[in-house]
């Protein structure tokens, strides 16, 4: 199973409850990002523009984080995002296809300096908003977006804090009854759609390509009958250039192999969490406030993936 995750502390309950006379439209129009994210959230981790790709990768292994802003002191300013899909996309588009070496992995990411694949992926945008900007603003912005993260600046201009879609899930986990997605199901939703895959005997490379080809951060991997055993996400790249385990030699290997090696390195749950198309939104909320995951596959009766919830389609069906 998947999980890639991006820890965040919790606001105290009694906090959360101070919007529980607040109707949805209220809720969407009164509450600012400052309600939703916390002062006592973990320090803000950032990148150095002189950095290279392997600092940065090592940055985000270390902090257990997908993304970082890039900073640029020579400029006093910020230059954008980097994140784990533009780290792939590059590995993918510069990394000899041949070169299974560990050395030659780290030699090549350590000539980079990361403003030179900030957003490389074009899928990862430096949009911001102030702190008191009212939930309804960000929630646009992902929809018009598809954005996972917006920085949060002051009314001077700093940047605050990034808001992830993970805790802006959470927070509306806390009122889902003031939705009416709460009673919809799955297949009522729109969530029954097509799903890309990979079988275990596929080579990984070409698994990471295909999630590039397709504009997606994830694949569910299939037995020779298609159902869905596993997951296989961008996220999975990092591991390959961490200090202590090189995984680079398993890129020609079968995906079941660089599955198991992965989890001998990363903690990694025995099944993976799905739903039914008769699901309904709260059991979605549920999932997604209790496992560490940034999807959920959708499964018939004998577990054919026949659809797929990403967050971003979550937070965007409380628009509708």
């Amino acid at each position: 199973m998947n999980t890639d995750y991006i820890p965040g502390v919790e606001k105290d309950q009694d906090q959360l409850t101070n919007f529980n006379e607040l109707s949805s439209k209220e809720l969407f129009n009164q509450v600012t990002i400052n309600d939703i994210v916390s002062t006592n959230d973990k320090r803000l981790v950032q990148a150095l523009i002189s950095m290279n790709v392997a600092e940065v990768n090592n940055l985000l292994l270390e902090n257990r984080i997908l993304s970082v802003p890039v900073y640029n002191p020579g400029r006093s300013r910020y230059e954008g995002f980097i994140d784990i899909l533009d780290i792939m996309h590059y590995f993918l588009d510069n990394l000899n296809e041949d070169a299974t070496n560990h050395e030659e992995a780290m030699d090549s990411f350590q000539s980079i300096e990361c403003n030179e694949i900030c957003d490389f992926s074009n899928r990862n945008p430096f949009y911001s908003v102030e702190e008191n900007a009212p939930l309804r603003i960000v929630l646009a912005l992902i929809s018009r977006w598809r954005v996972h993260r917006i920085p949060v600046i002051s009314k001077d201009g700093l940047l605050v804090n990034i808001l992830t879609q993970s805790r802006i899930v959470r927070f509306l986990h806390n009122h889902i009854q003031k939705f009416k997605i709460r009673e919809q199901t799955v297949e009522e939703l729109g969530f029954l759609k097509e799903t890309y895959s990979v079988k275990l005997e596929d080579v990984t490379y070409e698994a990471f390509n295909k999630m590039r080809e397709h504009k997606i951060s994830a694949l569910a991997v299939v037995d020779n009958d298609g159902k869905i055993v596993d997951v296989i996400s961008s996220s999975d790249i990092k591991s390959l250039f961490g200090e202590d385990i090189a995984l680079t030699k398993y890129l020609k290997k079968p995906v079941s192999t660089f599955l198991q090696e992965l989890s001998k390195i990363k903690e990694r749950p025995d099944t993976v969490i799905t739903l039914k198309a008769h699901n309904l939104g709260t059991d979605i909320s549920e999932t997604f406030f209790t496992y560490p995951i940034h999807r959920i596959y959708v499964v018939d009766d004998e577990n054919y993936p026949i659809g797929v919830i990403s967050m971003t389609d979550y937070v965007e069906a409380f628009k509708k």
